[in-house]
């Protein structure tokens, strides 16, 4: 599949089969992250890999999965079998709006590469910092940004264009679906000389 594909195809998903996910697959995306641009070539992002039950349960409750959607979050056993934590490392860089752009390189990164393996991810950013921080016992230099889902889709998500909004909705089987806007809607035509 070319990157345009893998771009077109990929999907954000919030229910997920609670099938472990190797090992070598995730560093696979770690490793495309890594080797991502990064603003002045920093990398100050680092990444931590989250996939016990017990660390998966215990972050569970500090994550929302669907901020358009208020009242559902999914069941535990619905939740990603791993997530990778985007972490900054404040001893390299304090984190401004390069680090910002670097975090969403590198995730869009670890999404295609997901793609590439079969697998589905979704990037959260609804998430208490300071509590997966704490429960994590991530250390303080480390300031974690966001974390990617990662696993196998147990849901669909059908995508449409719609200029009229932007927000997705649920059906009664939680499967989503996620209006884009239109290409004509985001081409900004200058005066042409």
């Amino acid at each position: 599949m070319n990157v345009y594909d893998s771009i077109k195809s990929r999907r954000t998903v919030r229910r997920f089969k609670q099938e472990s996910i190797d090992r070598e697959y995730i560093t696979k995306m770690i490793d495309a992250a890594r080797v991502s641009p990064s603003a002045g070539n920093m990398q100050s992002l680092k990444y931590a890999i989250i996939d016990s039950f017990d660390e998966r349960k215990a972050i569970f409750p500090h994550v929302k999965y669907a901020g358009y959607i208020n009242d559902w979050n999914p069941e535990f056993d619905e939740t990603p079998p791993c997530f990778i934590a985007v972490l900054n490392d404040t001893n390299i860089r304090r984190t401004n709006s390069y680090t910002e752009c670097d975090a969403g390189i590198a995730m869009m990164a670890i999404s295609l590469v997901c793609v590439e393996m079969g697998l589905d991810s979704c990037i959260l950013g609804a998430i208490d910092k300071e509590e997966i921080t704490r429960v994590l016992e991530i250390k303080p230099e480390y300031e974690i940004l966001y974390l990617v889902g990662v696993g196998k889709s147990d849901q669909s998500n059908a995508q449409i264009d719609n200029s009229d909004s932007v927000k997705y909705v649920m059906d009664e089987l939680k499967n989503f679906t996620v209006p884009k806007r239109r290409i004509e809607d985001i081409i900004v035509y200058r005066n042409e000389r």
